[in-house]
């Protein structure tokens, strides 16, 4: 039988395809939407006017805010920060809008940190 995969997914951690704000603190400050998100990083776009701040190997403190509901207990929003290193960036051309934008993966290099739990 014909292996109809064209890669082979070496992925250790499931990821989630989740919508979160994250804020990096580069220099000038970047917000963006993540696209997925596992234990070892993240994943989002960047506007093609900001990818010179997105070297290889970069490494880069960020947040990421998470809005999280359970049956019986109320929202909370929780927010945790980290620093990551830039493991790949991936070309977007969008010719609908004429823009050029870009997914970056972000590997975290240490455990996320809860800044704060509100509700």
């Amino acid at each position: 039988m014909k292996n109809l995969s064209k890669e082979v997914d070496r992925r250790i951690d499931t990821r989630l395809e989740l919508s979160l704000p994250i804020t990096l603190f580069a220099e000038p400050k970047i917000e963006s939407i993540s696209k997925n998100i596992c234990a070892n990083g993240v994943y989002f776009e960047v506007d093609g006017d900001y990818i010179e701040y997105f070297t290889l190997g970069r490494t880069i403190t960020f947040e990421i805010v998470a809005n999280i509901s359970s049956f019986r207990l109320p929202n909370k929003t929780v927010t945790l920060s980290g620093n990551g290193a830039i493991i790949r960036c991936t070309r977007i051309d969008n010719h609908d809008k004429n823009t050029k934008s870009f997914y970056v993966a972000l590997k975290f290099m240490e455990s996320l940190k809860v800044i704060s739990v509100s509700l």
